[in-house]
């Protein structure tokens, strides 16, 4: 069934010709949707850990990226990203 809307998704690949995945980041910082500066009980895309849930190992967003872009490309034959 069509949406009434362009996904994310749709629009990466529609603008850059092939799939985009998401490298899941861990900076260290507060939801202003979570600690009350801005909203309270959070919002739909994050879980109450926050988007670095499922973000690598690395201490340093640097090496966060590249640890997730290694892991992805073992699965996959991807070659765009979006840090996020």
């Amino acid at each position: 069934m069509p949406h009434s809307y362009t996904s994310l998704n749709e629009y990466l690949i529609n603008t850059l010709g092939e799939k985009v995945y998401k490298l899941s980041l861990n900076a260290g910082l507060t939801c202003p949707n979570r600690d009350g500066s801005k909203g309270f009980g959070g919002c739909a895309f994050c879980s109450e850990g926050g988007s670095g849930d499922f973000a690598t190992s690395g201490t340093d967003v640097y090496t966060q990226i590249e640890d997730a872009k290694r892991l992805i490309q073992s699965k996959t034959s991807c070659n765009k990203f979006i840090a996020y």
